[in-house]
Order: structure tokens, then C-alpha cells, then sequence
């Protein structure tokens, strides 16, 4: 028993960045009508949460462009062969 060590599982990011800019506004515009389209259906299922989803999917289509155009931009960095620093998520807040 005392040769035993505690495993722990490698993390692995569940999220794929952004390769370039356009790749990530087009997802953002995508999620835009994906989140639309599911609010819009939640509707006639539970009207409260569908109204909330369906209000909330083009303010969130604005923040995630915002954020998937800024990580295809940092990855420009990378496809012209520089090394990018990448920031540690804060885990401490």
C-alpha cells in the first residue's frame, strides 16, 4: 500500500480557439442563430427561460465575436512563426 501514488487525470481544454479571425466571427455569428433558434423553441416549452434565451442570444453573439475575433487575431501570432504567451486562467478569484 505504501507504493501506491494518487492518480490524477491530465485536463485537457473542452474549448477550441480561434484560428484566425474570420473563423471566429463566423462561429460567433453561427452561435448567434444557433442560441436563437433554441430560445425561440423554448418558448412554446417553458416560455420564461425561452423569452430569456431568445433576448440574451444577440448580446451574447456580440460578446462571444468580440472575444473569438480577439483569440484569432493572438493566433496570427502563431502562424507566423513567433511564440505567443498565453495567460493562465486565474483559478484563486
Amino acid at each position: 500500500m505504501s507504493e501506491l501514488e494518487i492518480h490524477r487525470p491530465k485536463e485537457y481544454p473542452t474549448r477550441k480557439q480561434a484560428t484566425d479571425p474570420i473563423s471566429g466571427g463566423a462561429t460567433a455569428v453561427l452561435g448567434v442563430v444557433i442560441n436563437s433558434g433554441a430560445g425561440f423553441a423554448q418558448i412554446f416549452t417553458n416560455p420564461p427561460k425561452g423569452l430569456l434565451n431568445t433576448t440574451m442570444a444577440i448580446p451574447r453573439g456580440f460578446f462571444d465575436s468580440v472575444v473569438n475575433m480577439s483569440e484569432g487575431f493572438g493566433s496570427f501570432i502563431k502562424l507566423y512563426g513567433q511564440l505567443l504567451f498565453i495567460y493562465a486562467r486565474q483559478s484563486d478569484i
